[in-house]
This record gives structure tokens, C-alpha cells and sequence, in this order.
């Protein structure tokens, strides 16, 4: 309010072009609404940096697990069974979902041929009362 008063005494006074004090007062009032927007992002973008700087220790940290190919073979082989045990990827998956009261994971097959074919396919979202699939065929 103080600088409107300000701006009407200096025009009122012929010491500054009207133009000109509303050029000022738009230039502060949008640099104000910048520095707002910019602080208001701090919390985000420290939480964000802090978070990306411990995925990027977790990813820098080395593995205890061979995961090269073969490498469960060649341990079983040698008689190690700790480090064969620790590379069966397979089974270690299953467990996180029986843990997790999931179905098994499933492999994938090695090749697969064929065609796939969709007849009247209707689907919706539980939370949503339309159809997002409405008779699709492909």
C-alpha cells in the first residue's frame, strides 16, 4: 500500500512518468511471486536430492551375490553351496512373494510363437464408475 502512495505522490508531483511506475510495480510484484514459488520448492527439491544421493550409495555399494551367468553352476560344482544358494534368483523370488501373499512368479518361456487375439474386451478401474475398455478387439 506504501508504494502506491509513494508512486501517487511522484506522478502527482510530475518526478516519474506513470508508465514507468507501472512497470516498476509489475516487475516487483512478479519477481515477488517468483521468489515464492522458488521457496516454496526448497523442502521438495532437499527431500528429492537427499533421496537421489542414498539411491546412488545403494547403487555404488557392491554386490555379495555373483550374478555373472553361470556362476550358480560353477559354485555348485566346486562344492559351494552358500554361493550357489545365493544366486538362485528364481527361488529367492518366489519367496518374496509367498512372504508377500503373492501367487509364485512365473518364467518365461524361452520362445513363443503364435498370435494373440482380443474379442470384446471390457475393462474399468475399481475406483471408477465408466468403462476405460469398452468392446476393444485387436
Amino acid at each position: 500500500a506504501i508504494t502506491f502512495y509513494y508512486a501517487g505522490y511522484l506522478v502527482s508531483h510530475q518526478l516519474c512518468a506513470f508508465l514507468d511506475i507501472v512497470t516498476t510495480q509489475s516487475a516487483l510484484i512478479f519477481a515477488s511471486m517468483m521468489v515464492g514459488q522458488v521457496t516454496s520448492m526448497m523442502s521438495d527439491s532437499l527431500r528429492a536430492s537427499t533421496a537421489a544421493a542414498r539411491i546412488r550409495r545403494l547403487l555404488a555399494r557392491p554386490s555379495a551375490i555373483d550374478a555373472s551367468p553361470g556362476a550358480a553352476a560353477a559354485a555348485a560344482a566346486a562344492g559351494d553351496r552358500g554361493a550357489a544358494a545365493d544366486v538362485d534368483v528364481e527361488k529367492a523370488r518366489a519367496v518374496a512373494a509367498a512372504a508377500a501373499g503373492l501367487p509364485a512368479p512365473v518364467s518365461a518361456p524361452a520362445s513363443v510363437t503364435g498370435h494373440v487375439e482380443f474379442r470384446d474386451v471390457r475393462f474399468r478401474y475399481p475406483t471408477r464408475q465408466g468403462l476405460v475398455l469398452n468392446g476393444l478387439n485387436a
